[in-house]
């Protein structure tokens, strides 16, 4: 149950929504396509990824651009 996973990892603030906001966080941040982030969290168009995590998104690209 969630109560007893927010014990045996010492995170009483752990909520469902914290864990995918996290998941979805890393995922664009490593470069995984938008697309198949949506997926993942069963949504079904990329439109609020874009603009909760856009800003991770653009990073990459900058970074892949400073990198060439």
């Amino acid at each position: 149950t969630p109560s007893r996973l927010k014990v045996k990892l010492s995170m009483p603030e752990l909520c469902a929504y914290t864990m995918r906001h996290s998941f979805a966080a890393a995922k664009v941040a490593k470069g995984v396509q938008m697309e198949v982030v949506a997926k993942l969290l069963g949504h079904t168009s990329t439109r609020m990824l874009y603009q909760r995590y856009g800003h991770l998104d653009q990073q990459q690209d900058l970074l892949r651009a400073a990198l060439e």
